[in-house]
């Protein structure tokens, strides 16, 4: 914990240098960035592109290689979304400009959870996998800032539904009752239906 509270320190002081050293001018179509706060758990990297003057398409891949909390996590996930850029001021003309837009995201992951499992005599662990494959439908919205230095921040926030949400557990000792799964289900789909994105990279 104390090394990612570093991190994310060293990383707010060096956004914050970047854009009080730069000034929001430049006009952009393309911008190519990463989101650092996702580098605990993998690789993620998204690409932005406009196709006419308010509009823009987003293509976003993430690599899910290891997890911070020890279950072994690992799978990916692709981000679609269509963006419809606002702007009033000359300045914000292109990427640089708040947004809205559909968004569909598909992941595909697995992982394992330590199970305690009692006879009623003792207590042990027991290791069982699971296998993710889900498909969220939804609407996010958000604002990018590219400076002329070419740096731009992309921040989103929106939320989902899923019409496709299938967990597929390989627990032959039945260690996790029926119930708790459907618990852990549902718990599940309502954070999974949040999609929240802090990216920075290079715009051009």
């Amino acid at each position: 914990m104390k090394e990612t509270a570093l991190f994310v320190t060293a990383l707010f002081l060096a956004v914050s240098a970047q854009a009080t050293d730069s000034t929001e001018n430049k006009i952009c179509k393309n911008a190519l960035d990463i989101q650092p706060l996702r580098l605990f758990s993998g690789v993620t990297i998204n690409y932005e592109r406009m196709v006419s003057e308010k509009s823009g398409l987003f293509m976003e891949g993430a690599a899910y290689l290891w997890d911070p909390a020890g279950s072994g996590s690992e799978g990916f996930g692709l981000n679609l979304q269509y963006r419809r850029h606002r702007f009033e001021k000359e300045k914000h003309k292109g990427i640089s400009s708040p947004y809205w837009g559909p968004t569909l995201y598909f992941e595909k992951s697995g992982g394992s959870a330590e199970v305690a499992v009692s006879d009623g005599y003792s207590l042990s662990t027991d290791k069982v996998m699971f296998d993710l494959t889900a498909l969220r439908l939804g609407v996010s919205t958000g604002r990018r800032w590219c400076f002329d230095s070419g740096f731009n921040i992309d921040l989103r926030g929106g939320y989902g539904i899923f019409p496709l949400f299938d967990i597929s557990w390989d627990d032959p000792k039945k260690s996790i009752a029926q119930s708790d799964k459907d618990k852990v289900e549902t718990l599940s789909k309502i954070i999974g239906g949040i999609d929240f994105g802090f990216s920075m990279g290079f715009a051009f």
